[in-house]
């Protein structure tokens, strides 16, 4: 069990790894692009004051996000270890105002009690994602020097693949049918607020309007 954990580990880490540094590439691309038009539209003491700014909130999102990616890893091995009890996290809080609707689309409970997950709550998928780990495992074994520890990856993720048992669903069948329903709305917008938990519900046309302003 402890081998196969650790190859779900190096495929998940492979694959994020890759998505990653493209995403980096991009985000660095943009920042010169960002960074050459404010060299070129302020004051060089204006100039100066943006970047401490920028630097004071990186590191700020930095602490922000390593505590958290802390606490959800310590969380995992927890429960791989058995000393965690699967219990309800929000029992005796207050919830309601986890979900703020501006839209005009009236929010069934179902609904309501998926979106109040957070945006970066992950729903088991209804499969396993077979052809996906395979397509991350080989773009993984391509950066690798060495062919026969690709090989034996491959060999141990194959042998993963065989044994694995469709997830249990971590949210039920109404709330699946409800986000189902929800990311096939044309009409609304749904986004994290700008502070706390909450999640918003916006009508489009009015997102667009406030965008353009």
């Amino acid at each position: 069990m402890l081998v196969k954990f650790y190859i779900r580990l190096n495929v998940n880490y492979f694959r994020n790894v890759s998505g990653s540094v493209f995403t980096c590439k991009k985000i660095e691309s943009d920042l010169n692009q960002v960074r050459k038009f404010l060299g070129a539209n302020l004051t060089a003491e204006l100039y100066t004051e943006v970047q401490v700014l920028f630097t004071h909130a990186h590191d700020r999102s930095f602490s922000e996000s390593k505590h958290s990616q802390r606490e959800k890893f310590d969380k995992l091995l927890a429960n791989r270890n058995g000393t965690e009890k699967d219990v309800d996290s929000t029992r005796g809080i207050n919830t309601d105002k986890w979900v703020v609707n501006l839209s005009d689309r009236t929010l069934q409970e179902d609904a309501k009690s998926v979106l109040k997950r957070g945006m970066n709550f992950c729903v088991t998928p209804p499969t396993v994602p077979v052809n996906e780990i395979i397509a991350s495992t080989e773009a993984a074994c391509s950066q690798m020097n060495d062919k026969s520890a690709a090989d034996s990856l491959r060999a141990e993720v194959v042998k993963v693949l065989r044994q694995s048992k469709t997830p249990k669903s971590n949210i039920s069948s109404g709330e699946r049918k409800a986000l189902y329903t929800l990311c096939k709305e044309k009409d609304i917008v749904i986004l994290p607020a700008d502070k706390g938990r909450t999640t918003v519900v916006l009508n489009r046309s009015e997102y667009e309007k406030k965008m353009d302003r």
